[in-house]
């Protein structure tokens, strides 16, 4: 029944537009009544799209020909937004734009990064304008249509990432006046050019980033292969100062991390919600460290200073029970308990401690020469090496 009175509104309006023309021998107006015309179908279109709408949690959606979806509204208010790869079931394919709302995120003013799933093929015009607080986009690799104006009015956004090879898109991709902008991809992928669409164009490899506009670069996310991550100190030339809000938020792959000497922030949910980390490392020239940077992550031990207690708030290790913070003697600032977390001294030896008190020596940090295992630290035997 949709798809017949959706047939008989296109024949409707056709009919209006061949009548227009058909008028048009007789007078001088027939475009900007044609033009009427045509304004007349796309809300007719979208008045018949939003009939067929369904809701599941935050997103509106659409069901496409192919039982694939469409979403076409985001309800939510969350500041990170994973995009769900199904709703109902149903792979997502698009991300949709009704003209009298503008695209499907649209002035969500709050959302701060925005993770596309693999599966998507169309993102269609508009459908991040207007969001404010926007910071990062990455594109997977199934994207392969993109719409006009998608970032409009995005002041935050300076970077974006693709995966995959260059998707159909013209000049306006982005915004028509919006040319402070690089785009990030894989070496490997095709039809790619610098500039592309205007855009500046680069590579990229395990890390996302942002120049920082004065000579250093923010690490924005992480997509290698997890493990023991070692950030780099330097990027495209420039050194890594800052590591960016929600980094590896929820990276469930990285067991470790060092973080390099010469960042001197760590923002808010660096590493919230890493499932798996279990110890980082953090140089002495970190002054300052955000909300919640290492909290809800179950199996982190460890987070090791090389130099004076950060400016920190009492929220950076909430929700991760196992956490302490490991410092220098010598070194100022810290407590015991620092910002609701257990400390203690540690030397030329990271390392941590088993269920049975027994020790295990996990990376050696000292100044080199001969080496010395010590047969004890804190009171307890040290039993094994797993040294990196």
């Amino acid at each position: 029944m949709r798809r017949a009175n959706k047939t008989f509104l296109f024949t409707f309006v056709l009919a209006l537009l061949m009548s227009t023309c058909a008028c048009s021998q007789a007078g001088g107006d027939s475009l900007p009544t044609a033009l009427d015309a045509l304004t007349t179908l796309d809300d007719i279109t979208d008045s018949n799209e939003r009939l067929q709408e369904k809701l599941c949690g935050d997103y509106r959606y659409t069901i496409n020909s192919d039982d694939t979806v469409k979403i076409t509204r985001y309800l939510g208010s969350e500041r990170y937004v994973e995009i769900p790869a199904e709703l109902e079931g149903k792979v997502v394919t698009s991300i949709g734009t009704l003209s009298e709302e503008g695209g499907a995120f649209h002035g969500c003013t709050r959302i701060t990064e925005v993770i596309i799933p693999e599966g998507i093929q169309e993102i269609q015009d508009r459908a991040f304008a207007n969001c404010a607080q926007l910071v990062s986009v990455k594109f997977p690799a199934s994207v392969r249509k993109l719409g006009t104006g998608l970032l409009e009015d995005c002041r935050q956004v300076r970077s974006v990432y693709f995966e995959g090879d260059a998707p159909d898109a013209d000049r306006d991709v982005f915004s028509r006046f919006f040319r402070g902008l690089t785009v990030y991809y894989y070496e490997s992928a095709s039809g790619w050019s610098n500039p592309w669409n205007t855009y500046t164009a680069k590579t990229y490899g395990d890390y996302l980033y942002e120049d920082n506009g004065n000579g250093t670069i923010s690490v924005t996310g992480y997509q290698g292969n997890g493990g023991r991550a070692v950030i780099p100190a330097v990027i495209a030339g420039k050194k890594v100062t800052v590591i960016g809000a929600s980094f590896m938020e929820k990276e469930q792959h990285v067991s470790s991390v060092a973080v390099p000497d010469g960042v001197v922030e760590i923002q808010d949910s660096a590493f919230r919600g890493a499932l798996y980390l279990k110890d980082i490392t953090v140089p002495a020239s970190v002054t300052h460290v955000g909300k919640y940077a290492f909290a809800d992550c179950p199996e982190l031990y460890a987070v090791y200073f090389d130099g004076d207690a950060p400016e920190a708030d009492d929220l950076i290790f909430a929700a991760s029970p196992q956490a302490t913070a490991f410092y220098h003697a010598g070194t100022a600032g810290w407590a015991l308990p620092w910002n609701g977390c257990d400390t203690k001294t540690y030397g030329e030896y990271q390392y941590k401690v088993d269920e049975d008190g027994k020790v295990t020596l996990t990376r050696y940090v000292g100044p080199g020469g001969d080496i010395q295992i010590p047969s004890e630290i804190d009171g307890k035997p040290v039993t094994s090496l797993d040294l990196v």
